[in-house]
């Protein structure tokens, strides 16, 4: 009985390892090589990096998602009101303000902030 106690404890060890190994991938993730600004009702993202970004995901305040399948590198300009949450609710750059602008896809991830 002992044996089985001892087997079942580093059993669950092995899971809890596991999950927080698997967890922190993502956080380890390799920052991309880009730049964001705003103008006006518009941004610009710039692909600064030397290869294209594929399964973009463009984010302002952790809410608001534009997607893009690929993009070379390269400077982007987008209209605000493009970026829309999961309900089909439009950025509205005039009652919000941005405070963090994320661009996520599969090489990567650039986490921007504005003050």
């Amino acid at each position: 009985m002992k044996a089985f106690y001892k087997h079942m404890l580093t059993v669950v060890i092995l899971v809890v390892f596991c999950v927080l190994a698997i967890g922190s991938e993502d956080s380890q993730r390799p920052p991309l090589n880009a730049s964001v600004r705003t103008i006006g009702t518009q941004v610009e993202v710039t692909n600064d990096g030397d290869s294209k970004w594929t399964s973009v995901k463009l984010v302002i305040n952790d809410d608001y998602i534009l997607e893009k399948d690929e993009m070379a590198p390269g400077v982007y300009t987008f209209d605000i009101s493009e970026f829309t949450k999961s309900s089909g609710e439009r950025f509205n750059l005039f009652s919000t303000k941005i405070l963090t602008f994320d661009v996520r896809c599969s090489q990567g991830d650039f986490l921007g902030s504005f003050k």
